[in-house]
């Protein structure tokens, strides 16, 4: 595992004013993990004879009319792109695919490139400065952004930032990426030592530009490069080592405490803030969803000979090499790079060796692969050929964007871009390829779709919103290009790692090491324990691991004693819910939350469905003022032994869910105190803070159909600082004893369990939650809102003409659904318990039935201002929601509490409050000879009656 270091106080941007160490949002650039577009590469004019230009290979091409295109010639010799015209002006082609060669340093916008360039101060001409690492590790990759201080200066795309390395070797870096005034550089960091910001070069409205960076901060301009650390990481609170900075609009600056403070105050802008690098931090950066590439390996790979082998190299005139060949072994070498290093990655192959044209799979075919398969990018294997030998070089194709520059345009041309950078760093033999560019449509003349895209690679692929390039390698004709790069098959394997790592790069890829995967990877487990690794592999440490990224992982295998990922899957139905089956998630929520949480790495062989639910019991400690909550039985037994008292059930929990609630323990606190989150973030700040990660105490309920479970804070308090309750009443009295009330903390379920989680049976009265065996009439339901709705549904069958639609349908309940709907919003607005108000609408209505006193059309559910002597006037409600509302703010009104919305029971009065706080007393009369609800004493009883039976 990667070692946390100790790091200097980190220094990640700086100011016009050069005195500010890190800054929190910058607006003009983007970071790394969200980049601006890359501006579009233009096509490099060759200084090559007419006789470059080739006719293109048999693609597809679009009629006048855009119907369906239809084979144009092909020559023997034409490759799959048609090499640039020698003879091509600015008014040849379109102006954004042509400029004058880089290497004719004779001229440029001025008219002389000869010209002094112009020294600039870097107070005066910068206005922002970002070094992403202090302190970076050997292999890692170093991002910096530069922004002028002229908002009406537009960075060049070509801007050059210069370093010196180590060995005090000049470093150049062409800007990855440019919007606006600013530009990224990359830097992958391969030596130890001592890294310098040196100048910035860019040329504006025809001047060149160079701005000394001596004058800036040392603690920016310098960064060190380290050799990982073997050590494992230490616990560092990353307040400890970052000071944290926030800009506000006007421009002001202000230093703030914590990372978890400017995160709240300069929301949503983005947070900068140098933490070093990390095991976590290195994982967090696998995709959570696999990145699937199709590699197409250019034309027919036919064993026979037949199909269209590609271009041809003759000597002598004798055919000796052909491009399918090389573009075979360079999408294989490829395709291993990505499999082997990216566990994150499924990259395929889109034919086989013996597939072409010939039999069946065309370009199209080819494409529809690609798409069935779900794939995000299309990358296309070539190689180039031209009548003039002299040229020579690499190019890629990308959608076009004469027509529209969309997301497909942006992320062809910035792939093709990125993998350009890596083809051009290849020397072999003393020599390297040269930079053709980006090409889109075609300037050939060939009829273009509507969109401006040629090539059916392209065509097919941007209609199904998959970005398609054509990477072609090297010019097969040229004797340089064949005899350094496409001869040997050693060449050719650079080649494909090259695309590979250009595509891994532009996708922010990392190759992961085995102490990234330390938790579920072993080397002498794996290989003892999976025979065919084993003996494919004996003791080559690097294929055992690179054979559990590309397979191992897909596979589900077992890779150390401790974990199981199909044990980790059956068992966690909330993971199996976010992860399905991405096998490669389950490795690394263990490795990242899973071993602290608390959860099981091996020993279920059985999968796990969500479950029924579990009483959440509370208690509390009288002596530090803490309120605990817990599931386990026998935890709320040892409390309670231990002088705890028991306050009941505070709601009911599902057993698994898709939202674990952590729970965090203090040692620090005088007697212990103990907190409770869904948060990951939260966990992170207190076990960073010095708390005690627990792990996963119980789940939160699904919000849509779930009750509330309120958070209040007390901030007077050393222990029991947070209160969380199911009842509105509960929170709006701690508020106004001055809690701070923190809104929704998680969700309680509506379901009781079939068992108390501890083995020990729930009581056959489900309701009983007071410890005098009362049921009490508010507070949080313990049945679900389709438990009352098929309770009712089986009712309405033994009620003449069911359920009264002509009744409803105009009061706003033509369902019995939507009733059921209108009465459990109803008492949970009231915090009456739903199961309540419904056991009262059956018995007071005969399941609707009515008669007598009350009618069906008034919407009076509760027989509310009806005595058993005709002596009042029953109450009318307009809709069924106001009536059931009514009764229930009179059921709350009888357990001694105002409503919590707007009141429209007529009946409500303080002299009321009292007389019923639990369902028992309802019925008969009090010990004051008054009569509660009804006279007949055995109202209570039938109202239990009607409740147990939806359990």
């Amino acid at each position: 595992m990667t070692a946390a270091k100790t790091l200097p106080r980190a220094v990640v941007a700086l100011l016009v004013t050069l005195s500010v160490a890190l800054f929190a949002a910058w607006a003009p650039v983007a970071m790394a993990d969200e980049l601006p577009a890359a501006p579009e590469a233009p096509v490099v004019v060759e200084e090559t004879s007419a006789e470059a230009t080739e006719p293109l290979e048999g693609e597809a091409t679009l009629d006048a009319q855009g119907e369906e295109p239809v084979a144009a010639a092909a020559d023997s010799t034409a490759s799959e792109t048609p090499a640039a015209d020698a003879t091509a002006t600015t008014e040849d082609a379109p102006a954004e695919q042509v400029v004058v060669d880089a290497e004719d340093e004779t001229v440029d916008d001025a008219g002389s490139a000869e010209a002094e360039p112009v020294a600039l101060a870097a107070e005066d001409a910068l206005a922002f400065l970002y070094v992403d690492l202090a302190q970076i590790e050997v292999g890692e990759t170093q991002h910096l952004v530069v922004a002028l201080a002229d908002e009406s200066a537009t960075m060049p795309a070509d801007a050059v930032l210069a370093l010196l390395g180590p060995s005090g070797e000049t470093i150049e870096l062409l800007a990855e990426d440019a919007s606006g005034t600013g530009a990224l550089f990359v830097l992958d960091v391969d030596a130890a030592g001592t890294y310098e910001l040196v100048s910035l070069a860019y040329a504006l409205d025809g001047v060149q530009y160079v701005v000394d960076l001596a004058p800036v901060a040392d603690e920016v301009r310098f960064f060190e490069a380290v050799e990982a650390a073997e050590e494992p990481a230490e616990d560092l609170d990353v307040d400890d080592l970052v000071d944290v900075y926030i800009m506000d609009d006007e421009g002001s600056v202000t230093e703030v405490g914590s990372v978890e403070e400017a995160v709240a105050v300069v929301s949503p802008m983005r947070l900068m803030a140098n933490s070093g690098s990390s095991t976590v931090s290195r994982l967090k950066n696998l995709r959570t969803e696999t990145l699937t590439i199709a590699i197409d390996p250019g034309h027919d790979h036919m064993a026979s000979g037949a199909g269209d082998p590609g271009a041809v190299r003759y000597e002598d005139g004798t055919a000796v090499d052909n491009e399918a060949r090389m573009t075979w072994r360079i999408a294989n070498a490829c395709l291993t790079e990505l499999a082997n290093n990216h566990p994150d990655v499924n990259a395929f192959l889109v034919c086989n060796w013996d597939e072409g044209a010939y039999n069946g799979v065309t370009i199209r075919e080819r494409a529809n692969r690609a798409i069935a398969a779900g794939a995000d990018v299309y990358v296309s294997i070539h190689i180039n050929t031209a009548g003039a030998s002299s040229a020579n070089g690499c190019e890629v194709w990308c959608p076009s964007g004469v027509v529209q520059k969309d997301a497909i345009y942006k992320e062809g041309s910035e792939l093709g871009t990125a993998i350009l950078r890596q083809l051009t760093a290849l020397t072999i033999n003393g020599d390297s390829l040269a930079n053709r560019g980006l090409h889109y449509g075609n300037p050939s003349g060939q009829p273009n779709d509507s969109l401006g895209d040629y090539f059916g690679n392209i065509r097919y692929t941007r209609a199904a919103g998959i970005p398609g390039i054509i990477v072609e390698h090297a010019f097969l004709s040229n004797y340089d290009d064949y005899n350094n790069f496409l001869k040997s098959n050693s060449s050719l394997n650079k080649l494909g790692v090259a695309d590979a790592t250009g595509i891994a790069n532009y996708y922010d890829l990392y190759t992961p090491t085995e102490s990234d995967f330390a938790l579920v990877y072993d080397y002498t487990y794996y290989i003892n324990n999976n025979p065919d690794v084993k003996a494919a592999y004996g003791s080559n440490r690097t294929g055992a691991f690179q054979h559990f990224l590309r397979y191992g992982i897909r596979e589900g295998r077992q890779a150390i004693a401790t974990f199981n990922v199909n044990s980790y899957r059956n068992e966690y139905a909330d993971l199996r819910a976010l992860y399905g089956d991405n096998m490669l998630n389950y490795y690394v929520h263990w490795s990242l939350y899973g071993s602290k949480e608390g959860r099981h790495g091996t020993g279920c062989t059985q999968v796990k469905d969500w479950g029924d639910t579990s009483a959440m019991h509370r208690l509390y400690n009288k002596w530090t003022g803490e309120h605990f909550y817990t599931a386990s039985v026998s935890e709320r037994n040892s409390l309670i032994m231990a002088g705890w008292t028991y306050e009941g059930t505070g709601w009911y929990a599902p057993n698994v869910s898709g939202t674990p609630v952590y729970r965090l323990y203090n040692k620090w606190v005088a007697g212990g105190d103990h907190h409770y989150t869904t948060s990951l973030a939260e966990v992170e700040t207190l076990v960073a803070a010095g708390w005690t990660n627990e792990g996963v105490a119980w789940y939160s309920a699904e919000a849509a159909s779930a009750l509330p479970v309120l958070r209040q804070y007390n901030p007077w308090a050393k222990s029991g600082a947070h209160n969380f309750t199911t009842s509105t009443s509960e929170n709006n009295h701690l508020v106004s004893v001055g809690w701070k009330a923190e809104g929704t903390a998680w969700y309680a379920t509506a379901a009781g369990s079939s068992s108390d989680n501890g083995g020990s049976p729930v009581p056959e009265n489900v309701y009983v939650v007071d410890p005098g065996g009362q049921t009490p009439i508010l507070g949080a339901p313990m049945v679900t809102q389709d438990a009352i709705y098929r309770d009712f549904v089986s009712r309405l069958a033994y009620t003449p003409g069911g359920y009264p639609t002509s009744v409803y349908k105009s009061r706003g309940a033509a369902t019995p659904k939507a009733f059921i709907a209108a009465l459990w919003n109803a008492a949970i607005s009231e915090n009456v318990r739903p199961e309540v108000l419904y056991a009262q609408v059956i018995i007071e209505t005969g399941c609707l039935r009515f008669g007598g006193l009350v009618s069906a059309e008034q919407c009076n559910f509760g027989g509310l201002g009806a005595a058993d002597d005709g002596s009042s006037t029953t109450a009318t409600f307009d809709t069924v929601q106001v009536g059931l509302t009514a009764q229930a703010q009179h059921l709350r009104c009888y357990a001694g509490y105002a409503p919590l919305t707007p009141c429209v029971d007529p009946r409500y009065g303080t002299w009321l409050f009292g007389r019923a706080v639990y369902v028992e007393q309802l019925g008969g009369k009090n010990a004051l000879g008054q009569v509660v609800w009804a006279s007949d004493p055995t109202y209570a009883s039938k109202l239990l009656t009607v409740m147990r039976e939806l359990v």
